[in-house]
């Protein structure tokens, strides 16, 4: 059998090309993809061209990541505060939900990684907070999150989809000052310390939304590991599935 097509979303981002000339170009991190390949599936990545033509990556890929990035624009949420320094991308915003809401109808496994939590929330009713109170926890947005010596636990609701594939604690990685305030249609399903939520899914659809960057982990942790096998096994199954009824 061909390897599962994981889908990951891309941030646009306008870069130095040459020494008198910039481009715009649809990015992505190549973390996520490695984590695909090493879980046995194949990463494709999704511009942001056409929102209105999303639902479409449907046809091609059997999963979806949704990606970090830059903040959400707060007016999706109701929100009417703007983080200093912050650029938004409107078409990014359309074009992630408008994806995650065609996968949620298709029913097709999808992974929602830091940013990708949050926008599973916004596109489902849910709201978030603009900018996280500094803890012990979660430090101020930029002083640990790259130091790899720097992590923080999270506690995980037995019995979910997540437990049931890295167990009901983890110790992650941090980078974010935003989190999901009410989850909308969705279910949390992991908590920091401090009380911010850092994990959830969803009870119709298979959807593990994480406020961690587990890309970024595979090298150190099999939990990390182990969530996107569990994204591309369950595409596969779906897939074989798919396979037997026709």
């Amino acid at each position: 059998m061909r390897r599962p097509i994981i889908g990951i979303t891309t941030w646009r981002r306008t870069l130095t090309t040459d020494p008198d000339q910039t481009t715009d170009l649809d990015t992505s991190a190549h973390a996520y993809q490695l984590a695909v390949v090493r879980a046995g599936g194949l990463p494709v990545l999704l511009p942001h061209t056409a929102p209105d033509l999303a639902d479409r990556y449907l046809e091609v890929i059997d999963g979806l990541i949704v990606a970090g990035g830059s903040d959400i624009m707060p007016s999706r949420y109701g929100c009417t505060e703007k983080y200093e320094g912050e650029i938004y991308d409107a078409n990014r915003d359309k074009n992630e939900i408008n994806l995650l809401r065609a996968a949620k109808a298709a029913d097709l496994p999808t992974l929602g990684i830091c940013r990708g939590l949050q926008a599973a929330a916004v596109a489902f009713g849910g709201t978030l907070i603009h900018d996280i109170p500094v803890t012990d926890v979660h430090p101020r947005f930029g002083e640990a999150d790259y130091d790899p010596n720097w992590r923080h636990d999270v506690e995980i609701t037995g019995g979910s989809r997540l437990a049931r594939l890295i167990g009901q604690q983890a110790r992650v990685n941090s980078l974010h000052h935003q989190a999901v305030q009410d989850p909308g249609e969705l279910r949390v399903i992991g908590h920091a310390a401090d009380g911010i939520i850092e994990a959830c899914d969803h009870e119709d659809w298979w959807f593990i939304g994480v406020q961690w960057h587990p890309e970024r982990m595979i090298g150190e942790s099999g939990k990390a590991r182990q969530l996107f096998q569990g994204l591309v096994s369950r595409a596969r199954l779906d897939m074989t599935s798919s396979r037997l009824a026709s």
